[in-house]
């Protein structure tokens, strides 16, 4: 009775009722969070996709959606970790890598950040977010490109700079002008892109 009681407290104290997340269906919650996320109430996109992947623990996008919130709220090892948990689900879609992608980006784990990128394009190469905020695949290969710069692989950032601009293809990124070159294309499509 204590249980049920601080549950009902806390679900209030988060603003949702007992009643709503037990009336509401699977599809229902993740319609909640993804329009909540959307429009930028964050906790209560956490909410609703928690609530989701509690109704049905083996489906990928509660985790996305759990993930993308904690990552809107510089929640990023809760993000990195639902993201983690996600992936091991059946189907886990372009959405879930993505944003485990900028996760990992935002941590300075460059790495990481292009493998997860780079299956978010495997799985979609003209991505474009499920719930809006504005992100594509754009955004993936300036995140690439940022990634490769940092971790001194000129070369490999040039490629993705050049799916962007294919006019930078000429660009010798050996030489001290050519990466200084690099580095100013890659903050022009910063600006271009979309970045959260």
């Amino acid at each position: 009775m204590i249980t049920k009681k601080l549950l009902l407290i806390g679900l209030s104290i988060l603003g949702m009722s007992c009643t709503d997340v037990q009336e509401k269906t699977y599809d229902e919650l993740i319609n909640q969070g993804g329009s909540d996320l959307t429009s930028g109430a964050y906790q209560s996109a956490l909410q609703a996709f928690t609530a989701a992947r509690d109704k049905t623990p083996d489906r990928w996008e509660p985790n996305s959606g759990i993930g993308w919130s904690n990552f809107k709220l510089d929640n990023l090892t809760l993000a990195a970790s639902s993201f983690s948990d996600g992936s091991a689900k059946a189907g886990a879609g372009a959405d879930l890598y993505a944003g485990w992608g900028f996760v990992l980006n935002a941590g300075k784990d460059y790495a990481g950040s292009n493998a997860k990128a780079k299956a978010a394009l495997d799985l979609d190469s003209n991505w474009t977010f499920t719930y809006g905020l504005g992100l594509s695949a754009s955004d993936l290969h300036v995140m690439k490109a940022e990634n490769y710069f940092a971790l001194g692989l000129y070369t490999d950032s040039k490629v993705e700079v050049v799916i962007l601009n294919p006019a930078f293809a000429s660009v010798d990124v050996s030489t001290d002008a050519g990466r200084a070159e690099l580095a100013k294309e890659i903050e022009i499509r910063k600006g271009l892109a979309k970045r959260i």
